[in-house]
């Protein structure tokens, strides 16, 4: 049940953390990209809060539930930030091997 609801998102923060960086491969950027997909991937759980006919057509499909969400959740938030800090030190560690 945990990793259903918030397991994912953690998940979901690492992955994109390491997508980024796998095309943007800069040392100068390792602390800035974690912090974007923290900030962005919150602005898409906000949005989760409003419920416009564009973003219900959007959610109706599989991959625009995946990617921008269905419903809100306050907890969302560390399990976010706590996948950003993965994310940022498995970058750290990619950048000294």
């Amino acid at each position: 049940m945990w990793f259903n609801n918030y397991g994912a998102g953690l998940l979901y923060e690492v992955f994109w953390v390491l997508v980024i960086f796998f095309f943007l491969p800069k040392k100068a950027l390792t602390n800035k990209i974690p912090l974007w997909v923290f900030t962005i991937t919150c602005a898409l759980e906000i949005l989760q809060l409003w419920h416009p006919s564009v973003l219900e057509r959007i959610r109706s499909y599989f991959l625009g539930r995946a990617l921008i969400g269905t419903s809100f959740s306050w907890w969302d938030f560390p399990h976010y930030a706590i996948g950003c800090v993965i994310g940022w030190l498995l970058i750290n560690w990619i950048i000294k091997q």
